[in-house]
């Protein structure tokens, strides 16, 4: 297999233009990249009621106990599963659960903000899993096949390398791209919107939280404060603004903002040679 071959920044589902860097020590396709959107789709129960965006979108990341469809492959590793595509990721909860009522979570990699939030600056470094068959394998974990000695070779090599996470082809799509995150990726992950549809008794009621706008995807840290009531309604939980993740999200963006404002003064503030003298 040829990992030489240079890739487009679009083969990942990212915007074209964005850089792309392989490692050329190594024998895995890892890329280190930026510059993502990422949707997950996931049934709405009424236990969801009541908490917090920021709640539900820890919620993303969950664990491989045994006995679920993952955990032969990622045994006591944390995972979360995302599509590049809105409309791929409402047919994902179709192939595994019943589709009505469901939440729609839009995220995006929070180091692209002109304001991060968080902590981890550092690009994703991901597993380009469609040249190693991953969707195979993930395909063969899911209906309990067990894995070829060359595809338990695959996965040792994988973990050896510890990444954020893998891109691989989607089975109810294979023209667009799921990402598996661990949890380190996962954490590299911030909130744009979050969208929830609720079908009952023959009518259709929506609702939304906005985390993050405009093309610079400029964050709304008390976003992730809001939760959701029946049916369908925002309410907004004041002790969100006391929390950790509040605290360590807004100390971030304000020293980004403030870092950017130096940045810019130059640009913004003449010199005092330019500014001219003041007629008599």
């Amino acid at each position: 297999m040829d990992f030489n071959i240079p890739r487009p920044a679009y083969d990942m589902g990212q915007s074209p233009g964005s850089p792309i860097f392989r490692h050329k020590d190594k024998d895995l396709p890892i890329y280190i990249t930026v510059e993502f959107d990422f949707f997950r789709c996931v049934t709405f129960n009424d236990g969801f009621y009541g908490k917090t965006v920021s709640e539900l979108h820890s919620g993303n990341l969950r664990d491989n106990k045994t006995g679920n469809r993952h955990s032969v492959l990622f045994r006591n590793e944390r995972t979360s599963y995302w599509s590049e595509d809105i409309s791929v990721a409402r047919s994902e909860v179709r192939k595994h659960e019943h589709y009505s009522s469901h939440l729609m979570f839009w995220a995006y990699d929070d180091t692209s903000s002109s304001f991060p939030t968080m902590s981890d600056r550092s690009a994703f470094h991901i597993v380009n899993g469609m040249e190693l068959g991953f969707s195979k394998i993930l395909y063969k974990s899911e209906n309990s096949i067990d894995l070829s000695e060359s595809e338990l070779e695959i996965m040792d090599r994988i973990r050896s390398e510890s990444p954020d996470g893998l891109v691989y082809s989607s089975h109810v799509d294979p023209n667009h791209r799921n990402y598996l995150f661990f949890e380190s990726g996962f954490r590299k992950l911030s909130l744009r919107e979050v969208s929830l549809t609720i079908r009952k008794d023959g009518h259709v009621n929506r609702n939304r939280v906005t985390c993050a706008t405009s093309s610079d995807y400029t964050p709304s840290i008390e976003a992730y404060g809001h939760y959701f009531e029946p049916i369908a309604k925002l309410k907004f939980d004041e002790r969100y603004l006391e929390s950790e993740e509040y605290i360590s999200r807004k100390t971030n963006y304000e020293h980004n903002v403030s870092r950017y404002l130096k940045e810019m003064k130059p640009l913004i503030e003449p010199d005092i040679e330019d500014i001219p003298d003041e007629k008599e």
